[in-house]
């Protein structure tokens, strides 16, 4: 009976064993399948703000412009007050608008890139443009254009056919070159819609904005003003005042970042830098700030030069 005993004491104390370790192993088991969801769920918003930004990335490296290029309304016959050779300017206020000839601004010899889209002298979405857009987003409409800021970024890509040559649009007087027929891409930050489940989170949204069919790749059914939901989930950065703050962008004379924009400094504006704070929320509702800064470069704007020759003044 003795041995018996012994022998089911040991069972019951083995069993007791296996048992903490079994509530060890199911314990590790629950920790690393939670802590794997949270980083699957994390990587799942990197890549999805990456591959947004590589988009916006393409954009920017192939854009004409930041800001709108044809900002001003010009005349027919109107000189330039002063020669300007080709290339970026230091001093743009030195030139008259009212008297700037379409042909000055399309060959180079001035940049009159505006601020805001749509401009007065935009051909195609302008006040005498010729493109109707239906529904402005964001409640926006040419008497109140879409102004770059920190929060607001404006490209203007040029299009081209399927052989890979730019498009133009007809000259705008009898004897001036065609001007270039671009689309313009409109990144906006706007509140998120659900201010319940997503309060005090942001979105990045894009509006596009084409040249005339057939002068552009437009897919077929996109209109004018088709709006995208690029990022969803920001939280900031936010500046001193406490508003956000997303674009940075980069003069290429005074080698200086800032998202205050000086409209006289926007022909020289080469790229864009951009900070994101995205939240991140796993299965279980933890929640994470994601920090993601990226640079981006034109190589086909207007103030460009050849490589290795300084900028002239």
């Amino acid at each position: 009976m003795s041995a018996k005993g012994e022998t089911l004491l040991s069972l019951l104390v083995a069993a007791l064993l296996v048992s903490f370790v079994m509530v060890g192993l199911i314990s590790l088991l629950s920790m690393n399948s939670t802590q794997g969801g949270f980083l699957w769920a994390r990587m799942d918003t990197l890549n999805a703000v990456n591959y947004a930004l590589m988009i916006m990335g393409q954009r920017v490296r192939s854009a004409r412009n930041i800001g709108e290029l044809y900002g001003v309304v010009p005349t027919a016959q109107g000189p330039v007050v002063q020669p300007l050779p080709p290339g970026p300017q230091q001093h743009p206020e030195a030139v008259d608008p009212s008297q700037m000839p379409n042909a000055s601004i399309e060959d180079g010899s001035v940049t009159l890139v505006a601020n805001y889209f749509p401009a007065a002298g935009d051909p195609l979405y302008g006040p005498q443009g010729s493109v109707t857009v239906s529904s402005w987003p964001w409640l926006g409409v040419i008497g109140r254009p879409y102004t770059l800021s920190s929060t607001c970024l404006i490209l203007q890509v040029p299009a081209f056919d399927s052989k890979g040559f730019p498009q133009a649009l007809p000259a705008a007087y009898p004897g001036a070159p065609p001007l270039c027929a671009l689309d313009t891409y409109v990144y906006c930050v706007v509140s998120d819609p659900d201010t319940v489940s997503h309060s005090g989170e942001y979105q990045l949204q894009m509006a596009y904005f084409p040249a005339p069919t057939g002068l552009t790749n437009v897919p077929s059914g996109i209109t004018a003003g088709t709006v995208t939901t690029v990022v969803s989930g920001i939280v900031g950065p936010k500046d001193s005042s406490g508003n956000l703050s997303l674009f940075q962008y980069i003069e290429k004379n005074q080698n200086t970042a800032s998202s205050t924009v000086t409209p006289l400094d926007l022909q020289n504006y080469a790229g864009i830098v951009v900070n994101l704070e995205v939240i991140n929320k796993d299965g279980r509702g933890r929640s994470s700030v994601l920090p993601i800064r990226s640079e981006m470069y034109m190589r086909n704007n207007v103030a460009a030069t050849t490589v290795g020759s300084p900028p002239k003044t």
